[in-house]
């Protein structure tokens, strides 16, 4: 079943989750979480939002943002299309 769509409102709060399947590893390997972090810091610096904190898991990532123009959904989305076969 998908998920509603969410109402985003300009400079408000989000904490951000990307998990994998079946809550399966997204991490396998140091080198997969510098990846994740390069990614993290070319799309905070094309979206323009604030990263107060985050926290990578092996098997998923929390991550605490502010948008100042109100959409979250185009920033989060580029991160969580990407399969774990990409290196």
């Amino acid at each position: 079943m998908a998920c509603k769509s969410r109402i985003e409102y300009e400079g408000a709060f989000y904490h951000v989750i990307t998990r994998g399947n079946q809550k399966e590893r997204i991490f396998r390997e140091i080198s997969d979480f510098r990846k994740y972090l390069s990614l993290l810091a070319a799309y905070k610096q094309r979206y323009h939002f604030r990263l107060y904190a985050y926290i990578l898991m092996s098997s998923h990532v929390h991550e605490g943002q502010r948008f100042s123009w109100g959409g979250k959904s185009s920033a989060s989305w580029p991160r969580n299309t990407g399969t774990q076969g990409e290196r």
